[in-house]
């Protein structure tokens, strides 16, 4: 009977060292799993970060579809007319179709017109070519900011590109 008794305990305590062995393991395994999880989420390519550049990427095709629709029906009106839509009639009139927009000053024969657009309080710069196409930049500002003045300022000029069909063009004032 005794030995059998001794037979039990040692059977508990090796349950009891099983237990405690799975235990430190799914530890270790949740923390390796947590920083895993950390990473994913706020790394550099992380599920934050491609949310606010989805964000922008949005923000900037409702501009560029907004501008574009108002150009579409300025053509459709002038079509209707007999005549063929110019970049000034768009400067013109664009602003007064659109409390939005704020363009630069146009004076005829100017291949680009320059303005802003402003959504959701942010301001957004674009262009419109001779050919009436809207090209619509990066907001600079949505962009996070970097204590190092110098470093900052670099990569606000590497980024101050916009995307122009498949490649970039720098955006000049």
């Amino acid at each position: 009977m005794l030995g059998k008794l001794q037979k039990n305990k040692n059977i508990i305590k090796r349950e009891k060292a099983i237990t405690l062995i799975t235990l430190v393991i799914t530890i270790v395994l949740l923390i390796i799993l947590a920083g895993v999880a950390i990473n994913v989420a706020l790394g550099q390519n992380g599920i934050f970060k491609k949310a606010k550049e989805a964000k922008l990427s949005m923000q900037e095709a409702t501009i560029k579809e907004t501008i574009g629709n108002i150009i579409l029906q300025m053509q459709i009106d002038e079509i209707e007319k007999g005549g063929n839509l110019t970049l000034k009639q768009v400067a013109e009139s664009l602003k007064i179709k659109d409390s939005n927009i704020t363009l630069k000053g146009y004076t005829e024969g100017e291949k680009e017109l320059k303005g802003t657009y402003r959504l959701n309080e942010q301001q957004y710069k674009f262009t419109i070519n001779e050919k009436l196409k809207v090209d619509v930049m990066t907001n600079l500002d949505n962009l996070p900011t970097i204590s190092d003045p110098n470093i900052e300022s670099e990569i606000r000029e590497e980024m101050n590109y916009h995307l122009v069909g498949d490649n970039y063009r720098k955006y000049q004032e």
